[in-house]
């Protein structure tokens, strides 16, 4: 199963004349609740997340939960996600295994454009302090975050917060007067970069 959001179709006794039709009661359905009803024009969206941690499960089922519009329910039963070119024949043989087939459903899924608007900040200090306790400072705020390191090579670290994650990293350019500009970026989706943004640069224009 591809990773993201996608579509889920109604495909439940077999190809034609199938696309459409409301779900029975079975054990792969979304419910929205129990509020669905006949008049409810909405799509319907399976959303799969491969997550990392917990931590990340949580987050994403808190925003579900508690968004405006949305109705989420879990999967129920037993739930695969099958490649097959002979679904009449699968779907027969399977009926054949159950002991009810209006329990058995299968659903089409379809991949969706769902690519967000990725969000890239920056903000520039000017200070005095070397470049040694630039980075000490620096690395010091991700450990205080936990954050992860994203890329080594390029002091690029992953930052969580309970807007999201967002990556962020810093540049330095030496100017002519003998001071530091440090250029502090950050990015990714929704609102975590702008939290990680003003996160450091209340935390270094304090210091440096």
């Amino acid at each position: 199963m591809d990773e993201g959001d996608q579509l889920l179709r109604d495909d439940r006794h077999v190809p034609e004349n199938s696309e459409g039709e409301d779900p029975s009661s079975g054990t792969a359905t979304n419910s929205n609740h129990g509020s669905s009803t006949e008049d409810d024009d909405r799509e319907t969206y399976l959303i799969v997340l491969d997550y990392t941690d917990e931590a990340e499960r949580k987050r994403v089922e808190y925003l579900l939960n508690n968004r405006d519009g949305t109705d989420v329910s879990p999967l129920r039963g037993f739930v695969r996600s099958v490649k097959t070119d002979d679904l009449p024949g699968l779907y027969e043989d399977l009926s054949a295994k159950v002991d009810d087939v209006e329990d058995l459903e299968v659903k089409r899924l379809e991949d969706v454009d769902t690519t967000p608007s990725e969000t890239d900040l920056e903000f520039d200090i000017e200070t005095d302090v070397d470049a040694d306790r630039i980075e000490w400072l620096f690395e010091s705020l991700m450990n205080k975050r936990d954050a992860a390191v994203a890329n080594p090579g390029k002091n690029v670290y992953k930052l969580s917060t309970r807007k999201g994650t967002a990556q962020c990293w810093y540049r330095t350019t030496d100017n002519p007067d003998g001071s530091i500009t440090v250029t502090v970026y950050t990015s990714g989706y929704g609102e975590a970069p702008r939290v990680v943004r003003d996160y450091l640069k209340d935390e270094m224009e304090g210091f440096l």
